[in-house]
């Protein structure tokens, strides 16, 4: 009897099923090191590009992401997606997929507010809270 009862435990053992893993910890560390990741890939292509464009247009420009091959590039104005539009179909373009090691197929430009917390003045014009 002892015998199968040994036979019944070690059975169990290996059958149980391990408890999952409940802690935030996986899901943290999967979302720092897709982070990372993007970091570096959009880092890369941040040095190409400022390494290729006039220091004018890049002033007035953002990357904002680099997802499936496609960038995306945030301008100040109409007038400056004009511009690197026609920089981007001159060759432009081309040049940038030569540079840039990871996958780069298509440029995309939108206009919208380039925001720099750095370069942009604390604002005071804000009632104070009391």
């Amino acid at each position: 009897m002892a015998e199968a009862v040994q036979r019944l435990e070690r059975l169990r053992q290996r059958r149980a099923r391990l408890d999952a893993d409940a802690s935030i910890g996986g899901l943290v560390s999967g979302v720092a090191e897709r982070a990372a990741r993007t970091q570096r890939r959009l880092g890369a292509l941040t040095d190409v590009w400022e390494s290729l464009v006039p220091a004018e247009i890049v002033a007035r420009t953002r990357l904002t992401s680099l997802r499936g091959g496609v960038a995306r590039v945030v301008v100040d104005s109409a007038s400056t997606a004009y511009e690197l539009d026609r920089m981007l179909r001159g060759g432009l373009e081309q040049q940038l997929r030569r540079r840039f090691r990871g996958t780069l197929m298509r440029i995309r430009i939108s206009i919208g507010e380039r925001y720099d917390w750095q370069l942009q003045p604390e604002r005071t014009d804000r009632p104070q809270a009391k």
